[in-house]
């Protein structure tokens, strides 16, 4: 995980699921994040290792 989403572990709960699906949710940041991919096999890993750094470096204050 890059250095500039590290921080938000502390206060985000997360749960990966079958199938490629995961919710993330970060009550600081007023943030619930829903994913669900159809990609195979290693794709599907590839999504959900990145989807933080994906939603977190678009969100701009």
């Amino acid at each position: 995980m890059k250095a500039s989403t590290s921080s938000w572990w502390a206060r985000a709960f997360t749960w990966n699921g079958a199938y490629g699906t995961q919710f993330f949710c970060d009550p600081k940041e007023r943030l619930v994040v829903v994913v669900g991919t159809a990609a195979p096999g290693e794709l599907r890993k590839y999504y959900r290792e990145n989807v933080q750094d994906i939603v977190y470096g678009a969100m701009v204050k």
